[in-house]
């Protein structure tokens, strides 16, 4: 007799406990979750009310979110005796796409769209080119003083903003050292874009995890800092590039409060600011809502081409590899 068929006589129940616990093994590899639930959680009474509830529930709250700009939408093609007929009505009587055009003519639109185009695309790229020098310096050059710095960084994201408005306002109207008065330019948003302590965060925490002795062996080829960050950093950090370049260009598209206060020529405003001051009384309320649908598409196409890099930006860079 072998010494297994010994052990098998000597403990009568091993195998069959050894049985279910594969039974049990193979079991719990087939249930898959359905969410935070197990597949054979789903199936009991008990579960399918909460899964129903919790689905309602969602319902419920997206169909909060999204109806106030889906009557707004639909608002726009009404006159205005019908916005403001008692009861309020949800679809329009008649819709006339042609309306669209004759709004757009009228507001002259075409030159806010432009100026929110440069300010969106000076942003992106200062919040970019910036805060990745600034992440790269401080992760893989380190000079000295760089752990002082990091510490100021990370100290700004705990500043409140109200305290930081009369200062900044401060240095755009006199910039120190040159002397000169940045008003009525577009160069305040631009600078502020370069200055995001979050998105310095994202870099200096994304380069943290390319090995070093990439950026040594560069270095002894003789690459230089620069064509070292732009040749082997930057094509590296393209989830990281994205969810920035994305989030600045939202931020940008719809930021009414600096470019409100720093450009007092008419010509030079946004989309924002010129939705702002259509309150005046010279535009009807069907001309105004039309205006937003005008300012909400471009980033809403934004949103849906990009959302796996906006919805999942904040991981980025958070585990070191």
């Amino acid at each position: 007799m072998s010494i297994s068929a010994n052990a098998v006589l000597l403990e009568p129940g091993r195998l069959q406990r050894q049985n279910n616990v594969n039974k049990k093994g193979n079991a719990m590899k087939k249930d898959k979750k359905v969410g935070a639930i197990l597949q054979t959680e789903l199936n009991t009474a008990k579960f399918k009310v909460i899964y129903a509830l919790i689905f309602v529930s969602l319902i419920i709250m997206a169909a909060a979110a999204v109806l106030p700009t889906v009557w707004i939408m639909l608002s726009g093609f009404k006159d205005v005796k019908e916005i403001y007929s008692v009861p309020p009505t949800f679809l329009p009587k008649t819709i006339k796409l042609s309306k669209l055009w004759d709004v757009w003519k009228r507001l002259e639109l075409g030159r806010n769209y432009l100026n929110s185009l440069y300010i969106l695309i000076g942003e992106v790229v200062f919040a970019i080119i910036v805060n990745a020098l600034g992440g790269y310096v401080i992760s893989k050059i380190k000079p000295k003083g760089s752990k002082f710095i990091f510490l100021i960084v990370v100290w700004t994201m705990l500043m409140p903003s109200a305290g930081r408005t009369i200062p900044i306002y401060m240095e755009i109207v006199k910039m120190p050292v040159i002397n000169i008065s940045l008003l009525d330019t577009y160069w305040p948003m631009w600078l502020m874009a370069g200055a995001n302590s979050f998105s310095l965060l994202l870099f200096k925490n994304f380069f943290d995890s390319v090995s070093r002795s990439l950026v040594e062996a560069a270095r002894i080829d003789g690459a230089t800092e620069l064509g070292i960050f732009f040749k082997i950093m930057l094509p590296l950090s393209v989830p990281v590039l994205a969810y920035v370049g994305m989030m600045a260009a939202q931020n940008s598209w719809g930021a009414f409060f600096w470019p409100n206060i720093v450009l007092n020529n008419q010509n030079l405003v946004p989309m924002a600011t010129k939705l702002y001051k259509m309150k005046t009384g010279l535009f009807s309320m069907d001309e105004q809502f039309l205006a937003l649908i005008f300012s909400v598409v471009p980033m809403a196409v934004i949103f849906i081409c990009f959302q796996k890099y906006i919805m999942g930006g904040i991981n980025i860079g958070g585990v070191k590899g």
